[in-house]
C-alpha cells in the first residue's frame, strides 16, 4: 500500500492554502485535525516560538463547559506534539492505520517550515520514513516584493478584524518598516530553503513552483504527477486567502521596490539561475 506524506514548507502567501484545500478534496488524503501544525518551526526557529506560546495561552483561556472541553482536548493533543515530537509522527501513522485502503496520503503544510534548518528537515524525514512514509516536499515561491506585500495586507486585515478602530501606518510605510525584519527574511530567502532541502531530500521528491504560474495547466500536470493521486482535480479558479491591494496603493513606488529587490538580490539571482523566474517576477526589473 502507498503511504505518502506531503511536507509543505512554504512560502507564506505563495499558494499553500490553495494547495491544502485541493488536496483535502481527495478521498485518498487525510491532513489531520488542523491546517498548519507549526510544530517544528516553533521548536527550531526563534522567530516562530510564538506559535507554541499562542497554543499555551489559548489553553488557559478555554472554558470548562462542554464546548470548551472539546477545544481543550484538541489543544492538548497539539501541545503534546511539542512536548514529544514522537507524538506528531505517531499521530499521522495512526491516521494511516485507521484509514483503510483508500487513504494513501497525509501531510502537514506549514509555510514557515521554509525556515527549518537542515537538521530539523533530516529528523522529520528519518522519523517519517521509519514509519513507512515516503516523504514528498512541496515548496512554492513568489516574487519577494509581492510576497512581503501580501504578508503585510494579511496582517493588517487581521488587525482590523480584531479592532476596526485601530489606526495603522500607511500600507507602504508598513511594508518599508518590516520587509527587512527577521519575520520576513526567514520566509523570503528561498535560496536558504532550497539549499537545506537539497541537503536532505532527493530532488525527485521535491516539487518547486512559483505562485505566478501555479495555476497554469503545465504546472498543474506536474503537480498531479508528483502527488500521484488518481482523483486529484485542482480547481484553478479557487484562490484561497487572497488579500486585495488597497485602491490607494496601485503599485509600490520605484524607490521602495528597488530597495527591497536590492535587499533580496541574492534570492532573485539564485532563483533566476535555478528556476528562470525573470519573466515571472516583476521585481526582477529592478536588478
Amino acid at each position: 500500500m502507498e503511504k505518502n506524506f506531503i511536507l509543505g514548507v512554504g512560502c507564506q502567501k505563495g499558494g499553500t492554502s490553495w494547495l491544502r484545500s485541493q488536496l483535502k478534496k481527495s478521498r485518498n488524503v487525510d491532513m489531520g485535525f488542523t491546517n498548519e501544525y507549526h510544530v517544528f518551526d516553533a521548536l527550531f526557529v526563534p522567530e516562530c516560538e510564538g506559535f507554541l506560546n499562542g497554543k499555551l495561552k489559548a489553553l488557559q483561556k478555554t472554558s470548562f463547559d462542554l464546548g470548551g472541553l472539546s477545544e481543550k482536548s484538541q489543544l492538548l493533543k497539539h501541545i503534546s506534539f511539542y512536548i514529544d515530537t514522537q507524538n506528531y509522527y505517531d499521530y499521522f501513522d495512526y491516521l494511516w492505520y485507521r484509514g483503510g485502503d483508500d487513504l494513501t496520503t497525509f501531510g502537514d503544510i506549514t509555510p514557515s517550515y521554509a525556515a527549518l534548518p537542515e537538521s530539523a528537515l533530516s529528523t522529520i524525514k528519518s522519523e517519517l520514513e521509519a514509519r513507512g512514509f515516503k516523504v514528498k516536499v512541496v515548496f512554492l515561491m513568489r516574487d519577494p516584493i509581492e510576497r512581503c506585500w501580501s504578508m503585510i495586507r494579511m496582517q493588517r486585515n487581521s488587525l482590523l478584524r480584531k479592532n476596526p478602530d485601530e489606526v495603522l501606518l500607511d500600507e507602504l510605510q508598513h511594508l518599508e518598516k518590516i520587509y527587512s525584519t527577521g519575520q520576513c527574511i526567514i520566509r523570503t530567502k528561498y535560496e536558504i530553503t532550497v539549499k537545506n532541502l537539497e541537503l536532505v531530500f532527493d530532488q525527485s521528491n521535491v516539487f518547486y513552483s512559483c505562485y505566478e504560474n501555479l495555476f497554469e495547466d503545465k504546472t498543474i500536470n506536474r503537480l498531479r504527477s508528483f502527488v500521484n493521486l488518481a482523483n486529484f482535480d485542482p480547481d484553478i479558479n479557487h484562490h484561497a486567502n487572497v488579500s486585495k491591494k488597497t485602491s490607494s496603493v496601485a503599485e509600490i513606488d520605484d524607490a521602495l521596490a528597488s530597495k527591497m529587490v536590492n535587499f533580496y538580490r541574492d534570492t532573485y539571482e539564485f532563483c533566476e539561475r535555478k528556476f528562470g523566474v525573470k519573466e515571472l517576477w516583476g521585481g526582477s526589473k529592478y536588478l
